[in-house]
């Protein structure tokens, strides 16, 4: 694993507040902004053939399925009909959350294999 896909993930991870900032103030650009982010971790992971990516590359599919179908995703429930804008939105909120999810537990993974490489040569 080199130090560039760490420090590319962390850049990334950097980004999260800037999107919940894009969140908070409910601008029109945060579904595409989030997209974009997605699709930049993903290529992170794939170009370094790390697994992951695949959960991200369906993530981010299913932001495009709300987006032109307004699926609502099995992983959500809304106790009625959301109006679409509230449906991207949830469903923005929710795959960006999970995305940040699989980078923290990655980067845990590498730094305990990290760490166990380290006591053995020690």
């Amino acid at each position: 694993m080199s130090q560039q896909v760490i420090d590319e993930l962390q850049n990334q991870l950097s980004q999260v507040s800037i999107l919940t900032e894009l969140a908070d103030r409910r601008a029109s650009d945060f579904f595409d902004e989030v997209k974009k982010w997605m699709k930049a971790i993903e290529n992170i992971f794939i170009t370094n053939k790390i697994a992951v990516g695949a959960h991200i590359a369906t993530y981010r599919d299913n932001l495009i399925c709300v987006d032109h179908d307004g699926l609502i995703p099995e992983v959500l429930a809304f106790y009625r009909d959301p109006s679409r804008i509230k449906l991207k939105r949830a469903c923005t909120t929710f795959f960006m959350q999970k995305t940040v999810e699989i980078i923290y537990n990655y980067l845990l993974q590498i730094s305990a294999a990290l760490g166990n490489a380290n006591n053995n040569r020690g």
